[in-house]
């Protein structure tokens, strides 16, 4: 009798073990995680001051063949004017800038949906006023992300509205922090990112990053802003069954019942995290910062 119990109950626990493993198998295409591993001899990353080669012994075992400049970087340009604050004029603009990133350098490194993700929130955007540049695949260049930012700070002033949408890779490199990374695998951290939008004009700015690791990119969530985040330390996951971002998605979904950022966020973190809980082996920590007053309106 004992032994015909116990039997039962291994039976038990090995049916909702295997009940699991069918959830991840359905369709026999599983989730994936928008990881990147950072391999090469050589990274380019973006900073301050231009682009910086940083040497990487980590992962690597071949000859490492320095850059030209012998600190491994190439001089620092010289620093622009700091240019005036441009004030209200009156009339409310708004200003959205969305990328997607599927199709990176090589093949190792490709995602699925992230392209989808930049054409959602393009969509959701120009239904709501906003005029939307869209950079996705081969356009994500870091150099056209750079001047696309660029170019969207130069366009809103002190009463506009401004949106900033990442989906792709991301990855947490020594020191640099959270990092997005460009189709020509440029890393791009939080703090050059930071650097950009510190002097910005609009009183109304809303980010939002669906990457593993990306949480770091919160530090640009200063006064009036909100910043949603696929993840802070963990992963953000892409399902063909949602054929989008899991994040994204259920961002894109929650404007169906809500009319503001804040409640769209909390919408969105809710749904990764009950889409989570029906697999064995996936965490996720999506998360949002709100320095606004009141409700953000898209």
């Amino acid at each position: 009798m004992r032994k015909s119990v116990i039997c039962v109950i291994a039976c038990m626990f090995l049916a909702s073990f295997l009940a699991n493993i069918s959830v991840i198998a359905e369709n026999g295409e599983n989730p994936v995680a928008r990881v990147y591993i950072e391999k090469r001899p050589i990274v380019p990353i973006l900073t301050e001051d231009g682009v910086e080669w940083e040497i990487n012994t980590e992962g690597y075992e071949g000859p490492i063949e320095k850059p030209g400049n012998p600190k491994g970087k190439p001089p620092k340009p010289p620093k622009p004017p700091e240019e005036p604050q441009d004030p209200p004029d009156g009339e409310v603009e708004k200003y959205a800038l969305c990328i997607g990133i599927s199709d990176y350098e090589g093949t190792g490194n490709d995602l699925n949906y992230c392209d989808d993700d930049a054409e959602e929130w393009k969509a959701f955007l120009n239904s709501q006023g906003y005029t939307v540049t869209i950079l996705k695949d081969g356009q994500a260049t870091a150099a056209n992300i750079e001047a696309k930012i660029n170019e969207l700070l130069s366009n809103e002033d002190g009463d506009d509205y401004v949106v900033f949408t990442y989906s792709g890779h991301g990855i947490k490199y020594k020191k640099h922090g959270s990092c997005m990374i460009s189709t020509d695998l440029y890393l791009v951290p939080h703090k050059w990112f930071k650097s950009k939008f510190e002097n910005a004009d609009s009183p109304h700015i809303f980010f939002t990053l669906d990457a593993c690791q990306i949480g770091g990119f919160q530090d640009s969530v200063s006064t009036n802003r909100i910043g949603a985040y696929g993840s802070n330390n963990l992963y953000s996951y892409e399902d063909p069954e949602l054929q989008n971002g899991v994040f994204t998605y259920y961002q894109i979904e929650g404007w169906g019942t809500y009319d503001n950022f804040e409640g769209d966020s909390v919408y969105a973190i809710q749904g990764m995290e009950d889409w989570a809980s029906q697999y064995y082996n996936i965490n996720v920590d999506p998360f949002y910062v709100d320095n606004f007053a009141g409700d953000m309106s898209p």
